[in-house]
């Protein structure tokens, strides 16, 4: 049987929200769990985050679950805490934070991933089991139309119209 020590868990969050966001966040353990189903607190850590006085609470999971079932338990903390709920992983995979930014479900994966869309959101680029490429590298002609875009007021223009002022080939 594996004992994690939260308490150093629970500063490191400390320090990383206060890194990210520039706010001192006080963390600790939520202790009381009546009002709530017994599947939304067995195998589960709840923590409260407060800053003076807006807070939040972190539910701790053992693993990322489906973003669509994650949602609905999201509105069931929510309504019986009245503040927002992030969810708290040790790791998730590109397609489980594209899910969970899609529903606008919040997270947190310390430091490398950080969605709270009521305070601020941090993501950099690290992945489990999914490569990334560090830059996106546009084409000559992608880059032209590009800032053709930016520099010309009209809001949408069609391929084509786009290939006969600039020159291009509509493919």
């Amino acid at each position: 049987m594996q004992i994690i020590d939260y308490s150093g868990v629970i500063m490191m969050i400390e320090k990383e929200l206060e890194r990210v966001f520039a706010l001192s966040f006080e963390i600790f353990e939520h202790k009381e769990k009546n009002g709530l189903p017994r599947y939304l607190t067995t195998g589960r850590k709840i923590y409260k985050a407060q800053y003076e006085q807006f807070g939040f609470y972190i539910i701790k999971l053992p693993s990322a679950i489906d973003s669509r079932v994650l949602y609905k338990e999201k509105l069931l903390y929510e309504e019986k805490f009245g503040v927002p709920v992030a969810f708290w992983f040790e790791t998730l995979t590109k397609n489980n934070r594209n899910a969970y930014v899609k529903h606008h479900i919040p997270f947190m994966m310390i430091p490398a991933q950080i969605y709270l869309p009521f305070l601020g959101i941090l993501f950099s680029k690290k992945f489990i089991g999914a490569e990334v490429s560090a830059l996106l590298q546009l084409t000559a002609n992608a880059q032209l139309i590009l800032l053709y875009l930016v520099y010309n007021k009209k809001a949408d223009y069609t391929k084509k119209e786009l290939a006969v002022i600039l020159g291009l080939d509509p493919v």
